[in-house]
């Protein structure tokens, strides 16, 4: 295990390398459409998105590709001071991120539409926050500013003890903000105090007991009705339909405690009248929340094209048969057929729906023509991800590749 994202089970039976990068992880999100993003300090690198788990780039892999795609790099910071006004020198990266911490990807619901999907993340050695917009870029996504703020930042202090360290989006919609509040906001200071024996500046101002949090809200919020979910425990028709309900609510923690409660409780998911009426239709969260409550219990649902009503449906839709699959509830010759199928969506127009569907292919035996089909989509996989998720999913049935590699007559599949 090293540096990057691992994930666990609860009981400590099972702990798995996600994705390796080097450098410490100092913030981590995994979005209502289960993009799992992490921020990085002193690796170059501000934010990251797995897009092929190390587990799938296992399988297979094109050139030297990672398992994660760096959305946001090293850009330029705008303080609120001279830098040479401020309480630190940045050791590397100096003008850029020595320190960002936290990950908050808006998906609290009350903002206005265009914040969902944003990133905010800190910087606190010189007391920023920066704030960036995703927009989708071939298997994943690339970060901006918004059009004239290229030049500052989203919150700049001249405050030596406002130390932004964590973002988060609140049950309320509202950016929470954890502040250390302490001037000495590292261990290393490259101005001059001593350093103790574990390299930690002895400083007289470096304070050991407080810290702020902010509630940082938008001037048109809108106020968000939250269920009050604590008594649904019990399995009737009022809980089950309440808990389904939230299922759609626009803040991720409302969905997500919906989901916990269906998984933890006695209810019995099975009834496909209920599953068709909330699943079928409800919109996109109520949707890729719901695959995912089922998957939890077991349950494989499939949605025909018309109600996979969006890229990120249809690609968790995919993601969570894989899942299945690979954990054996599902036998993985089922995965590739049920609606929508990995198959059909080798040629969909977006590209993380086709990353998703050969992940899926590569969970199990793949067929002579299933490889060939996989073949014959390679001009579309227009990314070294895709490239990577095709070549895992071949290499289930080698033979059959290479036959249908050489019947193509594409000289370039001979790389």
């Amino acid at each position: 295990i090293g540096s990057g994202v691992v994930r666990f089970k609860p009981d400590g039976s099972k702990i798995e390398q996600y994705s390796s990068k080097g450098g410490n992880t100092w913030g981590l999100q995994i979005t209502g459409d289960n993009r799992v993003m992490w921020t990085q300090p002193t690796s170059g690198t501000i934010l990251n998105q797995v897009v092929l788990p190390e587990y799938a780039l296992a399988r297979g892999k094109w050139g030297n590709t990672p398992s994660f795609n760096v959305v946001i790099g090293s850009p330029k910071t705008y303080p609120a001071m001279p830098w040479e006004q401020l309480a630190y020198v940045q050791i590397d990266f100096v003008g850029s991120f020595t320190a960002t911490a936290g990950c908050a990807i808006y998906d609290g619901g009350s903002w206005p539409a265009e914040y969902n999907g944003d990133y905010f993340t800190t910087e606190p050695t010189i007391n920023i926050i920066h704030h960036q917009r995703l927009t989708p870029k071939g298997s994943s996504y690339v970060g901006n500013k918004l059009p004239g703020r290229e030049d500052t930042e989203f919150i700049r202090s001249k405050d030596m003890w406002w130390r932004p360290i964590e973002t988060r989006v609140g049950p309320d919609g509202a950016l929470y903000i954890g502040d250390f509040y302490n001037q000495a906001v590292i261990h290393n200071d490259t101005r001059g105090p001593d350093h103790n024996q574990v390299n930690a500046a002895v400083r007289p101002d470096r304070d050991h007991y407080f810290g702020r949090i902010w509630r940082l809200d938008h001037k048109q919020a809108k106020k968000l009705a939250v269920p009050d979910l604590s008594n649904t425990t019990t399995h009737t028709p009022a809980n089950y339909g309440k808990l389904w309900n939230a299922l759609g609510h626009p803040n991720r923690h409302v969905r997500m405690t919906a989901s916990r409660l269906l998984v933890e409780g006695e209810y019995v998911l099975e009834e496909a009248n209920t599953m068709d009426r909330f699943m079928g239709n409800g919109g996109e969260s109520q949707k890729i929340a719901g695959l995912w409550t089922l998957a939890r219990r077991g349950i494989a649902f499939g949605f025909s094209k018309e109600e996979a009503i969006s890229p990120a449906v249809q690609a968790n839709s995919l993601l969570m048969r894989e899942h299945m699959a690979m954990t054996g509830k599902l036998n993985p010759i089922d995965a590739l057929v049920t609606t929508p199928s990995a198959l059909e969506s080798l040629s969909h127009a977006d590209a993380s729906v086709r990353v998703a569907a050969l992940r899926l292919a590569s969970a199990g035996a793949v067929s002579d023509a299933n490889a060939k089909a996989i073949v014959a989509a390679w001009p579309k996989f227009d990314d070294d991800f895709q490239k990577s998720a095709a070549v895992g999913a071949l290499a289930q049935n080698s033979a059959a590749a290479i036959a249908a590699i050489l019947d193509s007559g594409d000289a370039s599949l001979a790389q």
